[in-house]
């Protein structure tokens, strides 16, 4: 009779092995020629995308266990760490918070009237930035506002008796007023912000 050959596990691992690498090395064939079919372009962007998101990995798969090479300790240190930069977050976001709602408690304060004048007066006034109004001289509604009010300020000047005695001299005096005005209003902006 003939000797009946066992099969063992260790053989039967080793045909699944041998399997799976053929099936792996077919699939990497396909997908080797679908990237030479497409264009250049849609693989440049592929491998952008590929690098991106392995870069970009939450910080969980950094900790996973069961690696190679990682012990359970390593493991531990790293969230003890993470955990340790998470608090120190918080404790930022708390003293801003604490800083917001005590300046609400004062404004909920002024409009209720339990802070009377005396109180005001020692308290940092919460600053608002002002809206600037004027026209953008950008657009074309701004630059048309723009050239309406210029021709109305020329007009006025026009009319002035200083004009009508000396022209040139009127016009500086109005061109020096505007450029005062407009450094004034500079320099509020800058105390503003």
């Amino acid at each position: 009779m003939a000797i009946k050959k066992r099969t063992s596990l260790r053989s039967k691992a080793r045909k699944r092995n041998v399997a799976d690498k053929v099936q792996g090395h077919s699939r990497i064939a396909k997908k080797e020629r679908e990237i030479k079919s497409k264009d250049a372009l849609l693989l440049k962007l592929k491998i952008q995308k590929g690098a991106k998101s392995s870069a970009v990995q939450p910080k969980s798969k950094n900790l996973d266990p069961h690696q190679p090479g990682i012990s359970k300790s390593a493991v531990r240190r790293r969230k003890r760490k993470l955990k340790e930069q998470l608090t120190a977050k918080l404790s930022d976001l708390k003293s801003v918070l604490d800083e917001t709602v005590e300046a609400e408690k004062i404004q909920k304060g002024i409009i209720s009237g339990d802070i009377t004048a005396g109180e005001k007066e020692g308290l940092e006034a919460v600053s608002r930035r002002k809206l600037d109004h004027r026209p953008n001289p950008t657009t074309v509604r701004g630059s048309a506002l723009v050239e309406k009010s210029e021709i109305r300020r020329f007009k006025a000047i026009l009319k002035e008796e200083n004009f009508k005695k000396s022209p040139f001299a009127s016009l500086r005096t109005s061109i020096m007023n505007n450029i005062s005005r407009s450094e004034n209003e500079g320099k509020r902006k800058s105390y503003e912000l």
